[in-house]
């Protein structure tokens, strides 16, 4: 629901486009970063990253954790690391006008 309020308030922001620019580029900038940092703990993505880095005995009880092998934990989470890095050597070449990212 929380997020579902953010966006929705994100979206009203269009309505206030011109008192926005009154307000600097940095904090818009920081108020981004601060919410894209503070997402980061429900994305699971995240979650399976420090896994990697984490000691077994300290995993968490989540579902995946308790019911999905480690190894193949593990080379999932590598897989989608290596697409999410193919994704930005696409959109940074000349064929990222190809891809609506």
């Amino acid at each position: 629901l929380t997020g579902f309020a953010i966006h929705v308030l994100i979206g009203c922001s269009l309505f206030f486009v011109t008192a926005l620019k009154f307000v600097p580029m940095a904090v818009l900038l920081g108020l981004f970063l601060t919410m894209g940092i503070t997402s980061l703990t429900s994305i699971q993505l995240w979650e399976r990253i420090q896994l990697l880095v984490m000691e077994p005995k300290l995993y968490p009880p989540t579902s995946y954790v308790r019911q999905v092998p480690m190894h193949k934990l593990h080379i999932f989470t590598a897989i989608q690391l290596v697409l999410l890095v193919g994704l930005f050597v696409i959109k940074r070449s000349p064929a990222g006008l190809l891809f609506p990212l």
